[in-house]
């Protein structure tokens, strides 16, 4: 056992800090953009005819595009940012290319794979840090999360990471009221705009600030403040959704809520263990960080507990609830291209 951690440390020690997030970040961008080329297409998808084309374009075509049109919600979410890329892309380049915007979603993942990989090098031990990368590899680089992948409008997804990551370590690694915590507030605000469960993410930030220690008011009470916000934004984006017909997001009874969360968890299998099956590999790993050597009680531990899958098991009841009048009458139908890889 000596021997192979001698080993695992002799092996990190050749690979530079910036080589390692450099390398796992690169790996990432030609996973997603091989998935691109292989199975997209230039056609416009679904919701992007009404959020990008009928909401941006065609108003900033006829010299009608006003600020509120990139916060108008999107069943539960207000999609800020994607609406700011399409409107950049048409500003600049004046073209409607979903591949361009597909190409951007990888390098966002692939930024944030590379972030992750830069934290997990530094503070896991050496072979904890390989087990990490790993990981982070195969979540990132297998097609599960192929509509991502292959759907410009997806750009929420890794911008969502990308803010989770950037809030919830300055969060605890800097130091309460310096610029970088302020930062990370911002990046907190910031994700609020990606998904509309984004919410549970500070919430839980805060928790962690009263669970661990005595802390400054400031420290738990900032995030406690945005999660509020993100819940009364999500609560009033899906108000403001229709409550009757197909798309109506509400569940309603106790079986369709129930019905709707474990296929949220499971997504995108309906099969009837995907919700544990799914989740087991990334739950255990994200879990097993608060375990190996090296790890500072004040940030990497508190890191590890609201980064790890408490998120996701926290923000499905809210998910659950608009989708569940979709989900339910869907369970096993998902539009899918006939050419798209299976995970």
């Amino acid at each position: 056992m000596a021997t192979t951690a001698r080993r695992t440390r002799e092996l990190l020690a050749r690979f530079p800090g910036a080589t390692w997030a450099t390398g796992l970040g690169l790996i990432v961008f030609g996973s997603r953009l091989r998935e691109v080329a292989l199975h997209a297409g230039d056609a416009p998808f679904l919701d992007q005819w009404k959020v990008e084309a009928q909401q941006i374009i065609g108003p900033w075509l006829r010299g009608e595009l006003g600020p509120s049109a990139f916060f108008a919600p999107h069943h539960e979410h207000i999609p800020l940012w994607t609406r700011l890329l399409t409107w950049f892309e048409v500003a600049g380049f004046d073209t409607w290319a979903p591949r361009l915007q597909m190409v951007l979603n990888a390098a966002f993942h692939a930024l944030w794979a590379a972030l992750l990989g830069d934290w997990l090098r530094r503070h896991l031990g050496a072979f904890a840090t390989l087990l990490a990368t790993a990981l982070v590899l195969a979540t990132a680089c297998l097609p599960h999360a192929w509509e991502n992948i292959t759907w410009g409008f997806q750009s929420q997804f890794p911008l969502a990471l990308l803010s989770l990551f950037v809030f919830v370590r300055d969060s605890f690694a800097q130091a309460p009221g310096s610029r970088r915590w302020w930062l990370a507030q911002a990046a907190g605000l910031a994700g609020l705009f990606t998904l509309g469960s984004f919410w549970a993410a500070p919430l839980l930030v805060a928790l962690v600030h009263l669970w661990t220690a005595p802390r400054a008011r400031r420290d738990w009470l900032v995030p406690l403040v945005l999660a509020g916000l993100g819940a009364l934004l999500m609560l009033g984006a899906t108000r403001s959704q229709p409550h009757e017909g197909a798309l109506a997001l509400q569940a309603t009874g106790v079986r369709e809520f129930l019905h709707a969360w474990l296929f949220q968890l499971g997504w995108p299998s309906a099969a009837p263990a995907a919700a544990v099956l799914l989740n087991l590999p990334s739950s255990l790993g994200r879990c097993g960080c608060a375990v190996p050597l090296q790890l500072p009680p004040s940030t990497a531990r508190c890191w590890c507990s609201a980064y790890g899958p408490w998120p996701r098991l926290l923000d499905s009841p809210m998910r659950a609830a608009p989708a569940a009048r979709i989900s339910f009458r869907a369970t096993a139908t998902c539009s899918r291209p006939v050419s798209s890889p299976t995970a």
